[in-house]
């Protein structure tokens, strides 16, 4: 429906989309990319709610670490050593999501397949296809989940162990800020 409004004029019609007809369209093939797009979609979503998670755990683990270090290194050097590690585990765990940071000068390539990369290969073969899914896409498709499942695993089993001990020690540390006060008096 399209409205028109001009001044205190107005006038609206109905618009119907329909394909090229010089084209031969096939409805069902259409259908079926629409929906592999989809499912493409909610594991995009699925993946960004993952990460997003690693993120703020992380920011988490990085201000425990500024305030262990600000309060005594030699007291906390354990617990520093926790959280370091901690931090680096989420670096791995993001690594399956977007790959590892190459240092390296000049075109690079690393042999390990992220899930993002394989989602965006995956969502670009299905989007190009105007005659429906082949086999391609599907394959493409079946290793983005199973890559997916796989990150997923290790992520939730990072929480469920790793962060789940790791939260236990750190919040039995009192990092309170406030120090003991004392009574202040004029020496005579």
């Amino acid at each position: 429906k399209a409205v028109l409004n001009y001044g205190n004029l107005s006038t609206e019609t109905t618009i119907e989309v329909k394909n090229d007809p010089r084209l031969e369209i096939n409805i069902e093939a259409q259908k079926a990319v629409y929906k592999a797009s989809k499912q493409l979609e909610t594991y995009q979503s699925t993946a960004a709610k993952a990460t997003k998670q690693l993120a703020e755990s992380k920011e988490i683990a990085e201000d425990y670490l500024k305030a262990l270090k600000e309060k005594d290194k030699d007291t906390y050097s354990n617990s520093i050593e926790q959280t370091e590690s901690i931090i680096e585990t989420i670096e791995d765990k993001f690594a399956l999501f977007f790959g590892k940071v190459d240092e390296r000068q000049g075109i690079t390539s690393d042999p390990n397949v992220s899930v993002l990369e394989r989602l965006g290969t995956a969502s670009y073969y299905v989007s190009t296809r105007q005659n429906g899914l082949t086999s391609t896409e599907e394959t493409l498709i079946k290793n983005a989940k199973n890559d997916l499942t796989n990150a997923l695993e290790q992520v939730n089993s990072f929480f469920e162990n790793d962060w789940k001990d790791y939260r236990s020690k750190i919040e039995t540390i009192d990092l309170n800020p406030f120090k003991n006060i004392e009574t202040i008096h004029i020496e005579n």
